[in-house]
């Protein structure tokens, strides 16, 4: 099974995590004051830093190619909206990958998604407008009267981009959608 985001967890993450455990700080610390988030644990501050320092030099490049690959194969089908991210302006962090299926229902997004974990492949939907949520119901916000945001949440899946994802593994999802 391709999982949708498994954590990067190398010998320097296991040896950074070692260290926090073994300090006495658990959940409150050095650590935790460096990540900058008082509710982040000292474990989770540890892989935080250590992935901040490969982000620039091996994280996001390893994203833009899973970018590029999806869009190169997925882009060559009339039903597949690829996303854009890169202009003159801005360039995405290559986080997730949303993936819009052309002129599909929720129920066929539904099943499609269904299809493609049979395949052993986890995709994920990200997308969901906020006047669907139950604070803006409260609010009284209705969905039906933002149709361009409804319409983007029935037609997106997200598929899976992460450091360790191989190329065999891109290819499989590529085939799986």
């Amino acid at each position: 099974m391709i999982p949708f985001s498994p954590p990067r967890i190398d010998e320097k993450t296991v040896a950074e995590v070692a260290e926090a455990l073994q300090s006495g700080w658990i959940t409150t610390g050095p650590r935790t004051k460096l990540f900058e988030k008082k509710i982040t644990t000292d474990v989770l501050a540890s892989i935080g830093l250590v992935e901040f320092e490969r982000y620039e030099t091996e994280t996001l490049p390893r994203r833009k190619q899973i970018f590029e690959q999806y869009t190169k194969s997925l882009g060559e089908y009339d039903w597949a909206i690829t996303p854009h991210f890169i202009d003159e302006e801005r360039e995405t962090s290559y986080h997730l990958y949303l993936l819009r299926l052309k002129e599909v229902s929720l129920v066929q997004r539904n099943e499609i998604i269904q299809e493609i974990f049979k395949q052993e492949v986890s995709v994920n939907v990200h997308y969901k407008p906020l006047p669907m949520l139950s604070y803006y119901k409260g609010l009284g916000y209705n969905i039906e009267e933002y149709p361009t945001a409804k319409n983007i949440w029935e037609t997106e899946i997200s598929l899976p981009v992460y450091y360790d994802l191989s190329d065999e593994d891109v290819q499989k999802v590529i085939d799986a959608v």
